[in-house]
């Protein structure tokens, strides 16, 4: 199972020629992040956020996805090492801020998704993605 991530001023529309030639033994699971299309808007109070505490917004943001994830992997009952997180250009930023604030996101999402995640891939990233650090010794081997 493949968990997908759209970039900046795309949605999850972006993956259609791939779901098209995906094998019929894999799954890919495409996500809109909030605010794209098909995904519900941003609340008013987020975007103020925004604004005001950008660091309190993208922590939101990632515990958003994070939950998501875990939703996700639980509702399908998806296997352990059975899940490969893509993120595409943009895409890949919520990819590596879940590995960076591993320690400080939901404990049951992260144990979900340390749990499930086989391989994280960045398809695309933009320069300012591979200049983070991974805090998490858990997540460090997805970066090989």
């Amino acid at each position: 199972t493949f968990l997908a991530v759209h970039g900046f001023s795309f949605n999850c529309e972006c993956f259609q020629e791939m779901a098209a030639t995906v094998p019929n033994q894999v799954r890919l699971i495409v996500v809109s992040e909030r605010g794209y299309e098909p995904s519900s808007p941003m609340p008013p109070s987020e975007l103020a956020l925004q604004q005001t505490d950008p660091y309190a917004y993208t922590m939101n943001r990632l515990t958003e996805i994070a939950t998501f994830f875990h939703s996700i992997i639980q509702q399908n009952h998806l296997k352990p090492a059975s899940v490969v997180l893509m993120g595409w250009s943009q895409g890949c930023n919520p990819l590596l801020g879940i590995m960076q604030h591993s320690q400080t996101l939901p404990k049951d999402a992260m144990t979900t998704i340390e749990t499930a995640v086989k391989k994280i891939v960045f398809l695309d990233p933009p320069d300012s993605v591979m200049r983070g650090r991974v805090s998490s010794d858990i997540l460090k081997p997805f970066l090989e």
